[in-house]
């Protein structure tokens, strides 16, 4: 799958640059010891196209750039969706089953 323009137009950008309105914060990259943490990143994932994206900080790689981390997310979120439907009739029979005893 590919990452939308917008994604597309953010990464390798300064992480000064603002992100953009489909882009949804999911969480942070914090590393270090209690008494001193760091802060790596922000990450957004995008929610035209399903891409993750890390706002880095100046400790991040690459460091103050915004970077596309991972475009397939979605597609293989699909593909691990359709498998687990494939079992989902033995699971609604095991539940019967159980239910009736």
């Amino acid at each position: 799958m590919e990452v939308c323009y917008a994604c597309h137009f953010l990464n390798g950008r300064p992480s000064s640059t603002p992100p953009h309105p489909n882009l949804r914060l999911a969480g942070s990259g914090v590393f270090g010891t209690p008494a001193q943490p760091v802060t790596r990143y922000l990450q957004y994932r995008c929610d035209d196209c399903g891409a993750w994206l890390h706002q880095n900080t100046n400790a991040g790689t690459p460091a103050e750039r915004w970077s596309v981390r991972d475009a397939d997310a979605r597609l293989r979120n699909a593909d691990r969706i359709a498998a687990h439907k494939a079992e989902w009739p033995f699971a609604a029979r095991v539940f019967a089953f159980n239910e009736s005893t």
